[in-house]
């Protein structure tokens, strides 16, 4: 049988701390402006929330998958953003959201590198 080991109990706890927020923004978006891509989201956010606290055998999986969300979406407005400045649309780039989509980004991209180094499946020892 296969256990989940976490080699980095700081990497889970930030990541938890994370999905969690996010979990609880993107509920909350969802009942207050009845958005069916937050609901979509909201879901994933909770079944890796739920995979990470039993330890599933899958929860690598699980949380490479939800970066996937953010990595698209955060890198398309950063593509938008970059492709307005080129063209010299300056005045049209709000600064403080560029500023959080880089920071989600680069969040995503860090929590989807480091998930196979913190998070070890090994074979349970049976003697």
């Amino acid at each position: 049988m296969k256990q989940v080991v976490y080699k980095n109990k700081t990497y889970i706890f930030i990541v938890t701390m994370y999905i969690s927020f996010l979990f609880l923004k993107n509920t909350f978006k969802m009942f207050a402006t009845q958005d069916m891509f937050a609901a979509i989201v909201s879901t994933v956010q909770a079944i890796v929330l739920y995979q990470i606290y039993l330890k599933h055998l899958y929860v690598k999986v699980g949380i490479k998958f939800w970066t996937a969300f953010p990595i698209v979406k955060e890198g398309v407005l950063l593509g938008v953003d970059f492709m307005r400045l080129i063209s010299g649309g300056q005045k049209n780039i709000v600064l403080d959201d560029t500023m959080k989509s880089a920071f989600f980004f680069v969040a995503a991209i860090l929590i989807f590198v480091f998930c196979d180094k913190a998070i070890k499946i090994e074979k349970e020892n049976t003697v």
